[in-house]
């Protein structure tokens, strides 16, 4: 097969032949139809990440399809159309059990870091690490949108579960025009919940407000403290009953004095602070109490990819979290 190889951090990839990978027992194959390119993976790229070998196929967000199955993989069949998790887990510890794979004890890695990846014809792996797709969503049509399903999709939905968001709350989504904030943006809505989209582009708010947020804030422009507590009547009392800053932009820092919100009328509130916590109870923190970490361990940014198995398989519906 010809994959897309990694051989250096922070070099371009060296097309090459492998071999086609065959499953041992309780593996499986697919051949990959598309492969997703998030943050996630340029991190990998340009070496940013520990742990990771080089040479290295990456990627992980993937649509693919099912060619051959190891002795002992269960739930799995050649032709079906799957993508995959991306945690490397054991399935049966306690904490895989409670759905916190992320804490697993016999945690193996990444797919696309420490397992081979997707930028490659084909892609083997444990045969739970493949998730079925629902008929519905066409992925011989949709491969590429299918393929972020357990990134930019998935991640929002985690975040909305678990942060309990409530039709009575104003969230304010960080960084909402990236490909996770953007999603958030809508996921936020679904739940019923006022939105406020704060990016530092001022060319991606348009499509915030297009998605449903119902107020933007350009944070290129100063104050986003001030701007927030304008919107929501100080301290998040006035759309709603609690507000919440779910995702931070990945530039951070402290936002300059003299913030505007999207009507353009200065905010009222003196220096700015730091946005992330501001307003929000516990100072970066999860409806747990615990700090939101991202993967590689940054404070503030919501970064959970446990909802992948259950939205990928179409269990159920979300419900609408109550207080």
């Amino acid at each position: 097969m010809k994959a897309m190889v990694l051989r250096e951090p922070g070099k371009p990839f060296v097309e090459e032949e492998y071999p086609d990978p065959e499953p041992g027992p309780g593996e499986a194959v697919a051949k990959v139809l598309a492969c997703g390119a998030g943050l996630t993976i340029h991190h990998a790229r340009m070496g940013r990440v520990p742990g990771v070998e080089y040479p290295l196929v990456i990627g992980h967000e993937i649509t693919g399809v099912i060619t051959a199955v190891g002795a002992g993989a269960e739930g799995l069949g050649e032709g079906d159309a799957v993508t995959a998790y991306f945690y490397v887990t054991c399935g049966a510890c306690k904490w895989c059990r409670v759905n916190r794979e992320t804490l697993c004890e016999n945690f193996a890695g990444y797919v696309g870091r420490q397992a081979q990846g997707a930028y490659a014809e084909y892609i083997k792996l444990p045969a739970r690490n493949f998730l079925k797709l629902p008929a519905g969503l066409d992925h011989e049509k949709n491969a590429a949108e299918v393929s972020v399903i357990c990134d930019a999709i998935a991640t929002p939905y985690k975040v909305t579960k678990r942060a309990r968001i409530a039709p009575t709350e104003t969230v304010a989504v960080m960084g909402a025009g990236g490909g996770v904030g953007i999603h958030m943006v809508m996921m936020a809505k679904w739940a019923h919940a006022s939105v406020i989209a704060v990016d530092v582009e001022a060319n991606k708010l348009g499509k915030c407000r297009d998605v449903g947020a119902d107020e933007a804030v350009d944070a290129s422009r100063g104050d986003v403290a001030g701007a927030l507590l304008d919107l929501t009547g100080g301290g998040g009392r006035g759309r709603g009953d609690r507000f919440r800053l779910l995702l931070r932009h990945a530039g951070g820092g402290r936002p300059r004095a003299g913030a505007r919100r999207a009507s353009g009328r200065p905010g009222r509130h003196g220096p700015a602070v730091s946005i992330r916590g501001a307003r929000s109870g516990a100072e970066g923190a999860g409806a747990s109490g615990q700090p939101i970490r991202d993967e590689a361990g940054g404070e503030g940014v919501a970064r959970h990819r446990g909802a992948g198995r259950r939205l990928a398989r179409g269990d159920g519906d979300l419900p609408v979290p109550r207080r």
